[in-house]
């Protein structure tokens, strides 16, 4: 409850449309496996929002972030989570070494559930010591170098909705944590880069990469969207790339 609260406090102050204000969260004083998170109600229909006016949102939340984290590093001041797994959130200097560690720990959270894999661990060397720093590093040269951005974090279509009446677009469920702004948009091209790269999909996806079920298409319009009102970072094309390790 305590990750929830934080993020959307934080999130809202950056984009008040775009999160419910989050107002309390809490233990019963009458049992104290019981926990509770309060927010303000907003009549949502559950459905994807129109892609310019999310992705309008989404970017004005992250440009009105930046300048904000603390110290200009990459974390949160508390845990969250990406479904039961715990993500490591202290503070770093670059983006490259919170990547880094982040996914170490997921890996080792993984691991102990399901044991060592010989060939994942073998794909590892390289992955860590070639192709991270190849596609992170450059972020962080140059006049062009990225800053921290607040992510909601856990952006995908059972986390998106249009308010009732307005069709504006709404986020909520966050896992926050300050990062590089491309790591959130990853669920806009997962697909269509699979098929790009002759990934065998399942039935349920069509050969444009978004989904069959109207409601849960998202793909490269939504990033063509976002990238109207924030750019893509350099060097700009490495953005596939980039975007592929962040799934």
């Amino acid at each position: 409850m305590e990750t929830e609260y934080e993020s959307a406090k934080l999130l809202h102050s950056f984009s008040p449309n775009g999160l419910q204000n989050p107002v309390a969260f809490g233990t019963y004083a009458s049992d104290p496996n019981s926990h509770f998170y309060l927010c303000a109600f907003i009549d949502m229909a559950l459905r994807i929002p129109d892609p310019a006016k999310f992705c309008a949102v989404l970017a004005e939340m992250h440009r009105n972030s930046i300048g904000h984290s603390p110290e200009g590093k990459y974390g949160f001041h508390v845990p969250t989570f990406q479904g039961n797994m715990e993500q490591n959130n202290g503070w770093t200097n670059t983006w490259e070494e919170y990547y880094v560690r982040g996914l170490k720990d997921f890996i080792k959270q993984e691991q102990a559930v399901q044991g060592r894999s010989e060939q994942l661990d073998e794909l590892l060397v390289p992955f860590f010591e070639k192709v991270v720093p190849r596609l992170l590093r450059p972020l962080e040269w140059g006049e062009a170098k990225i800053k921290p951005c607040l992510l909601h974090g856990d952006i995908w279509y059972g986390n998106i909705a249009e308010r009732t009446g307005t069709d504006e677009p709404i986020m909520f469920d966050p896992a926050a944590f300050w990062a590089h702004n491309e790591c959130e948009l990853q669920p806009f091209l997962l697909l269509a880069v699979a098929v790009q790269w002759g990934v065998k999909l399942s039935p349920q996806v069509d050969e444009l990469g978004s989904f069959r079920v109207p409601r849960y298409r998202l793909g490269r319009q939504w990033l063509k969207e976002y990238h109207k009102h924030f750019p893509v970072s350099e060097p700009q094309e490495d953005v596939d790339d980039r975007n592929l390790i962040y799934s």
